[in-house]
């Protein structure tokens, strides 16, 4: 197994987390079809890098080490 990569999603409980090994195509794959179900239902996806900025992803790259989804915001 290879280094991991990581998605934290936020949500009501805080946060949740998957890890995914991107030599593992099969995990990319999995990894791919999270990402993409989580932004058909309004989430923001967000590069991680320790230092930088946050930066937001326009699609899924499986060489990102460090994403973060951020749930869409409803005013009420």
């Amino acid at each position: 197994m290879g280094a991991m990569n990581e998605f934290k999603v936020l949500d009501p409980s805080g946060h949740s987390t998957s890890a995914w090994d991107p030599q593992d195509l099969q995990q990319v794959e999995e990894a791919r079809k999270v990402y993409d179900a989580l932004v058909r239902r309004g989430y923001r996806a967000f590069r991680l890098e320790k230092g930088v900025e946050g930066r937001m992803q326009d699609s899924f790259d499986p060489r990102e080490k460090e994403t973060v989804f951020v749930p869409p915001i409803h005013a009420g």
